[in-house]
């Protein structure tokens, strides 16, 4: 009885180690882009934490990197950085890529230390038996083109 019980837990810890590494062949070039997304995230942040609130503001990854010699630079779609968000002194954010930062995250795009600009809601409007009634709206968690800039490469942006 003690043999099967020894199978068993080996056919287990074999199963799981298989799903691990079959996981890491389907994902691991996402999870390794994150990764790196990551460590640009850290070199940058070095950076935006010591920039004066009074200094002019910034948009996006190429003036940041203009003004302040960065050197951030994506492998897969841009980044978006701005000194611009609110009650925070800045934002940085990319799209997560690995199905496993998704599920961890509870998102596709992760924003240090937080996006706190104020975005309009989406709403849908019918008019078809109350003229102007709002039919659903839903506030949105990024603007477009915040979206917009972290699902493409950077020369489009």
């Amino acid at each position: 009885m003690e043999e099967k019980i020894k199978k068993i837990i080996l056919k287990i810890i074999i199963l799981i180690l298989s799903i691990i590494f079959i996981y890491l062949l389907v994902d691991g070039k996402n999870l390794y882009v994150d990764m790196y997304n990551f460590k640009q995230l850290e070199k940058a942040k070095i950076i935006l934490d010591n920039i004066p609130e009074t200094n002019s503001k910034f948009y996006n990854l190429s003036d940041f990197n203009k003004k302040y010699w960065a050197e951030i630079k994506p492998i897969k779609n841009c980044y978006t950085v701005s000194n611009n968000n609110w009650k925070y002194p800045y934002y940085f954010g990319f799209k997560l890529e690995s199905k496993f930062l998704n599920l961890l995250y509870q998102d596709w795009y992760y924003v240090y230390p937080w996006y706190d600009i104020e975005v309009v809601p989406l709403c849908i409007w019918l008019s078809i038996w109350k003229p102007g009634e709002q039919i659903w709206c839903k506030k949105k968690k990024f603007s477009s083109d915040f979206i917009y800039t972290i699902i493409n490469p950077c020369e489009k942006n």
